[in-house]
């Protein structure tokens, strides 16, 4: 069994003057930081998050990536070792659990969870404004004419047409039409629901 090698940290040298060199080399990036200990805790903060203890642990945790891996190059149709008889069998189909959906824990979900977050932001941003601007009806409803809101709202964001499309999709507001153009539908009202 391979003994297991720790690295050595040397002192620095010292230069005539007795000073560090290290001291010199902090003086002149102007950094008060100790690398030496910076690297360290980097180091520690790193192990703290390894679970391997033994080699055997290790031996494992590698066997199980590997199998990992190969399952997904059979599924995988840019790769050499797929199975297109397998892949076909595993398959989602149209009601199926998860099917159109990343897998979870995966980036491509963390990504799709930080839009629809930015993407509902944007939305109250565009209702906030539509409420300061607008003109309250009899009803109660705030109202507001879309040339107006596109002049306006155009310095905030250039997605306006998207915006309000998706807070119609989220029942924030309503409008006539499936689409709304600039200098087209410049008359069209939009009546916030809330």
């Amino acid at each position: 069994m391979e003994e297991e090698r720790t690295p050595r940290i040397c002192n620095p040298p010292i230069s005539p003057s007795g000073d560090n060199k290290e001291n010199q080399i902090k003086e002149t990036n102007g950094d008060s930081r100790d690398p030496t200990s910076e690297a360290g805790n980097r180091r520690k903060e790193l192990l703290s998050k390894i679970k391997i203890v033994t080699m055997s642990d290790l031996k494992r945790e590698w066997q199980i990536r590997s199998e990992m891996h190969v399952k997904k190059q059979r599924l995988n149709p840019f790769s050499e070792e797929f199975d297109h008889t397998h892949a076909m069998s595993v398959r989602l189909q149209k009601g199926d659990h998860g099917y159109g959906r990343p897998e979870e824990g995966s980036r491509t979900e963390e990504r799709g969870k930080r839009a629809l977050r930015h993407i509902h932001k944007e939305v109250e941003e565009m209702v906030l404004v539509i409420r300061e601007m607008g003109v309250r009806g009899r009803d109660g409803r705030v109202r507001v004419t879309f040339g107006r809101l596109f002049q306006r709202y155009e310095r905030i964001s250039d997605k306006v047409v998207g915006i309000l499309l998706r807070a119609r999709k989220h029942k924030k507001l309503e409008f006539e039409g499936e689409m709304l153009w600039q200098g087209v539908h410049d008359n069209v009202i939009i009546t916030l629901l809330d």
